[in-house]
């Protein structure tokens, strides 16, 4: 047995101090300080902040390498590489390619999702976020035109084990049939996304059975007072919202706007983070897009936003600068909310008896201390 002591618990409803959180690989429990047995391994973080371990449902790469790589070594590149950010769990996400080379890769992740422990010390893969093909060429962002396809509930079929959310365009032909058939014939979730659906088509996709929007206000029709758009609808409805609050993608005015409108649970941070992810200012591909990496952002050769090189630590922190919102709230958007928006609250993203052991600890200003995956220590400053 392990204990976390001296630290600052972010638990899902409040900061739980002189307390230790006692674990294997899962959590045993949390008891005040005197209560620690003598025979636990004590890790002593005077005063970090410990949080559940960070749970990023949509990134495409980082340390150079991109899930559409399509090799073990890419993704374990990419699972220590978010280690260091306190992330312990991700999803593998893909860019649009043709559907064949797609399957390649997806066969690929086949293999190593839910990985954990030696051989394997970095964050755990829970599967995949399948973002394109399956949607509008007016608001593909950085996905390559040529590559959009047609719906192909075949496909979806065939890796319903591994994928666990898709984005989809509901106003192409087909699309609400698709969420339909998508989220009641397999497990997979429905994301509306990287598409030109009024608000009324956005409506008709969340009561077909859509339950996420895909990185709020970016790749979709705008908020406007008398043409609503899907901001408007994720809004409005009780849809889990992905938001990359790197400042950039989003102005930080809107962060305590959307939270005030989502709630506490709905809110979802990501990164969209690509293969410059922790690598240094240059050029880098996305699919097989140029993009150009400067110390904030990284663009195609014209100026489109092609993922971030944002951080999920850093995210939080930016979220926290920039709302009066509770430090738990902020903390769940990137660990319980995305748990649950995937179905995998009773196992991860909070810090609670019986789940994984899955920890980060930060500094005050949320930079990685240690990250916990399955009670092994995955990374330490």
């Amino acid at each position: 047995m392990k204990a976390i002591c001296g630290g600052k618990l972010v638990l899902h409803d409040r900061i739980a101090e002189g307390m230790a959180v006692l674990f294997d690989e899962k959590i045993i429990g949390i008891v005040p300080m005197s209560e620690v047995p003598a025979q636990a391994e004590r890790i002593d973080v005077s005063g970090a902040w410990v949080t559940p371990g960070l749970f990023d449902v949509h990134i495409h790469g980082s340390g150079g390498c991109d899930t559409m790589d399509g090799t073990v070594e890419a993704l374990h590149t990419i699972a220590s590489t978010v280690a260091k950010n306190g992330v312990t769990r991700f999803l593998a996400t893909s860019v649009t390619l043709p559907l064949d080379r797609t399957a390649q890769v997806f066969d690929m992740v086949r293999t190593v999702v839910g990985k954990s422990g030696e051989g394997w010390d970095a964050a755990v893969i829970e599967g995949i976020n399948m973002e394109g093909p399956f949607i509008h060429p007016a608001y593909k962002g950085a996905h390559e035109e040529n590559y959009i396809a047609d719906f192909d509930f075949d496909f979806m079929k065939r890796y319903s084990d591994v994928i666990r959310i898709v984005t989809v365009a509901p106003d192409k032909e087909g699309g609400m049939e698709f969420i339909r058939k998508v989220t009641t014939e397999t497990p997979i979730k429905v994301s509306i996304g990287h598409t030109a659906a009024t608000y009324e088509q956005a409506m008709e996709a969340i009561a077909n059975g859509a339950t996420q929007v895909t990185h709020l206000y970016n790749a979709m029709t705008p908020m406007h007072h008398r043409k609503p758009g899907v901001v408007t609808a994720a809004l409005r409805s009780d849809v889990y919202t992905e938001m990359i609050c790197d400042t950039i993608h989003v102005h930080p005015a809107m962060f305590q706007f959307v939270m005030d409108c989502k709630g506490k649970d709905r809110f979802v941070l990501i990164t969209d983070c690509m293969r410059a992810g922790g690598m240094p200012q240059g050029e880098y591909t996305l699919g097989e897009l140029k993009v150009v990496v400067n110390e904030n952002s990284a663009r195609l050769t014209d100026g489109t936003l092609a993922g971030s090189i944002l951080t999920l630590n850093k995210a939080i922190a930016n979220v926290h600068a920039n709302t009066n919102k509770p430090l738990w709230e902020i903390v769940n958007a990137a660990t319980l909310n995305p748990a649950r928006a995937m179905g995998m609250q009773d196992r991860i993203g909070s810090i609670r008896t019986g789940c994984n052991a899955d920890f980060a600890v930060f500094d005050e200003e949320f930079n990685t201390q240690m990250t916990i995956v399955d009670g092994r220590v995955v990374y330490k400053k």
